[in-house]
């Protein structure tokens, strides 16, 4: 019995492992990511050529960052919804890993969606996924604290990504 459930283990932990980073063909013949994604399918090919050279060469506004009050990452979470064939994303994501990486945010609070798109559908998402978290445009990057949202970026960055993020983060902390 021990064995028939460690084996039961190790098939659940394979299934969850397995369904990071699945690939599609999308309606214009190119290869997409869809569902959740992490750092080790962005940078495998073909993403690889537009997220290792956008996350290397990008410089955080180190300036901005250091005004996160102190306390600013306590408890937060994010989320984020992107496209891999979205250019804006292209752009984007990786710039983000970059902040959250100088910000020393703990990825394991990061859940990356992929998601494709369709000839009639601009986003394809599940009505979980929409009812949730109403993704209109990618990327999106929402934080939350303690369950609760704090703010989001919707495609674009409306000071700089740092500002936004900084703004977002301080909302609500102990001065």
């Amino acid at each position: 019995m021990k064995y028939f459930f460690a084996l039961m283990l190790l098939v659940t932990i394979g299934c969850q492992q397995q369904s990071l980073n699945q690939e599609n063909i999308n309606y214009e013949g190119e290869k997409i990511m869809v569902g959740e994604i992490n750092w080790e399918g962005l940078t495998q090919e073909p993403y690889k050529a537009w997220f290792s050279s956008g996350y290397l060469n990008y410089q955080p506004d180190t300036t901005t960052l250091q005004s996160l009050r102190p306390g600013a990452l306590d408890g937060v979470e994010a989320v984020m919804f992107m496209g891999t064939w979205c250019t804006d994303s292209q752009e984007q994501v990786p710039q983000i890993y970059k902040i959250l990486d100088y910000l020393h945010f703990d990825l394991d609070k990061l859940k990356v969606y992929a998601l494709e798109r369709t000839a009639e559908q601009p986003l394809v998402l599940s009505a979980e996924q929409q009812d949730k978290y109403k993704i209109t445009l990618v990327p999106t990057l929402i934080f939350y604290r303690h369950g609760q949202e704090l703010g989001r970026i919707t495609e674009r960055p409306v000071a700089t990504l740092e500002q936004d993020i900084v703004n977002i983060l301080n909302k609500s902390v102990s001065e």
